[in-house]
Formats: C-alpha cells, structure tokens, sequence
C-alpha cells in the first residue's frame, strides 16, 4: 500500500536519479511497483534514462559527402554509427535522392550453369505453377502425368 510518505520517498528520489531498484528498495515495495506508481503519479521520463542522440552538424555534413561518393545506406550507418533508419530519414528531409541499402558486393553470386538451366526451363511450356516456380520435371516423374 502507498502512504504519502512512500510517495514522497519515490518523488525525491526519482529527482535525483535513483535507479528503480534503489527507489524499490527505499519504499519496500518492487522495481515494477515502483515503476507503476511513477507513472501514476506522472513524475515524467526518469533523468537517467536514455535519450536520442542527436545528429550535429559535421555528421550531416559527412553523411551527405558520403551520399555523393554513392555508398549505400548500410555503409553510411555503419560509418557514422546511427541506425539505417536515421541515416535514410536524414537523406529523405534533405531531398537527396533515394539511395541504396545493399552494394553489388553484398548481392550472392549465382553460377553461370544454374542461371543456363534457369534459362533452359523458362523456354518451355510450364504445365502448372510450380512448373513456374521450380521447373518442370522430366519427363515419367510428374504427378501429374500419373492421374
């Protein structure tokens, strides 16, 4: 039960920074009572929490040099050390054209005799999607064959 001296513990405390645990500890009651309370009695975001880094100038700078040289998003964010979806916001607000998230190296390589068999399926008549899909099979081994 909360007795207004336990409230007043938890307010002076929350402006101070103490840890929920500390706060918990001081008030005989748990880390997410605690929690609750300050909620309910709307202490507002706990000092220590963390809070969004924001992007200076140089950064900007640097993101949109780095946007002219045509590295991709993933690049730029792991070169600044922002999320890819602050780096692509970023660009988006500054009208740069939309970008890339992936580099020809980061694609996989497929092999000249599977892209050639691909090749060799598409030129006949599919018999049914999966024939699309995967191919068709020879000749004797289709289900379908057998209805």
């Amino acid at each position: 039960m909360w007795t207004p001296e336990r409230d007043e513990i938890l307010r002076r405390m929350w402006r101070e920074g103490a840890l929920l645990r500390e706060i918990a500890a001081a008030t005989g009651s748990s880390t997410n009572a605690a929690r609750r309370r300050s909620e309910s009695k709307r202490l507002g975001i706990h000092p220590k929490s963390t809070r969004k880094r924001s992007m200076n100038a140089k950064t900007k700078a640097a993101l949109i040099e780095m946007h002219g040289d045509g590295l991709t998003v993933t690049e730029m964010a792991r070169a600044t050390g922002f999320s890819l979806s602050t780096v692509s916001e970023f660009l988006r607000k500054s009208g740069c054209p939309r970008v890339r998230y992936i580099t020809a190296q980061d694609t996989i390589k497929i092999p000249q005799s599977v892209l050639d068999d691909r090749e060799m399926r598409y030129r006949f008549a599919p018999r049914d999607l999966t024939a699309v899909l995967m191919g068709d099979p020879p000749v004797g081994l289709s289900a379908l064959e057998r209805r």
